[in-house]
């Protein structure tokens, strides 16, 4: 287990920073702040310059389409906020 303790620098930190923004635009999401829209984008570039310093296809492959859905949600979420929310009382 010592390779779990061991904080190298094999990708220049990528892996390190897409996990803190990764991290943190889910905070920001579960808190209904699109600014978790924002930080979600950068995890995404970190993880795909890991990717690309690991050489790992499915991980390329698995943020473009994390990247797509977060798009997708961010128009639904602007979408949505835009239309006013219907009335209890308006029935």
């Amino acid at each position: 287990m010592d390779w779990l303790w061991n904080f190298d620098l094999r990708y220049h930190g990528t892996d390190y920073l897409g996990m803190a923004l990764s991290f943190a635009s889910l905070w920001q999401l579960a808190r209904k702040r699109r600014s978790g829209f924002l930080l979600g984008a950068m995890a995404n570039g970190a993880w795909l310059a890991f990717a690309f310093f690991a050489q790992s296809a499915a991980t390329v492959y698995a943020n473009v389409l994390f990247g797509a859905m977060s798009l997708y949600a961010w128009a639904r979420w602007k979408r949505e906020a835009a239309s006013p929310a219907p009335s209890a009382l308006g029935r």
